[in-house]
């Protein structure tokens, strides 16, 4: 939407990122694709791969999806200030609503970099409208089998 990219650079000069966690990539990080799609999956498959690792080592860690959070933001929102045991006030239901509500719009407007209030329930399957079967099914194949750590079958629907 913005037009943003992203320099897998970053991640080559910084020899102990790349020798602890992203080793596996070296060689596709040095030589990244050039297609949109294929670039995006590689930076995913980096991001959770370190994602993972984190989670591996730290199983008391509490780790929410997206896609949960978006789907019933409140009371996802309530379990994390419960489990860090927060204030969970009214004043920060209505907040959540306010910024999640349906009556709010699915994409951000023109080029409003942080534009925050969006209906999170749509905006969960809002990818799909602006990929292709093509594109979908290679994220997909580009991704797995890391992905299926995160995200079943359905989720691709």
């Amino acid at each position: 939407r913005l037009g943003w990219g992203f320099d897998f650079g970053n991640f080559l000069n910084q020899p102990q990122l790349m020798q602890d966690w992203l080793q596996p990539f070296s060689a596709e990080l040095q030589n990244p694709p050039q297609e949109l799609v294929d670039r995006g999956a590689l930076l995913w498959m980096c991001l959770y791969h370190v994602l993972d690792g984190f989670i591996q080592r730290n199983p008391g860690w509490t780790v929410k999806r997206h896609e949960e959070v978006s789907a019933a933001p409140v009371e996802q929102f309530r379990d994390i200030y419960q489990r860090l045991n927060i204030p969970f006030t009214g004043n920060i239901i209505n907040r959540i609503e306010r910024e999640t509500s349906s009556a709010n719009p699915v994409d951000a407007p023109g080029n409003v970099t942080h534009h925050l209030q969006r209906d999170s329930r749509a905006l969960v399957k809002s990818w799909q409208k602006s990929l292709t079967e093509g594109e979908i099914t290679r994220i997909r194949q580009k991704t797995e089998p890391l992905a299926s750590r995160f995200y079943a079958d359905d989720d691709w629907i």
